[in-house]
């Protein structure tokens, strides 16, 4: 009877260990994986996740060098061009 007992304490322990060490393991991977990504995308970055790394957008318009068009510009564009402009919906 007094072995069963060391043979059920036994695998308690067993299995308290295994448990500990898979909570450790996940914890691990949360860490190393997880947060880096969702602080990197909480900043406003990019996250590559195949090099993970945090890196910063780039605009367009610094690659092809052209100038941002302000907004009062395309009105004087479409104010030049009505044919182009979508049509206003008819009224019932």
């Amino acid at each position: 009877m007094r072995d069963m007992f060391r043979l059920i304490n036994r695998t308690t322990l067993a299995f308290l260990g295994l448990f500990l060490f898979i909570c450790a393991g996940f914890a691990a991977y949360d860490a190393y994986f997880v947060w880096p990504q969702r602080k990197c995308e909480s900043d406003g970055a990019w996250w590559d996740p195949k090099d993970r790394q945090c890196l910063d957008p780039i605009p367009i318009w610094r690659l092809t060098g052209r100038k941002l068009v302000p907004a009062a510009g395309a009105r004087a564009a479409e104010a030049a061009h009505p044919a182009a402009a979508p049509a206003a919906a008819p009224k019932p």
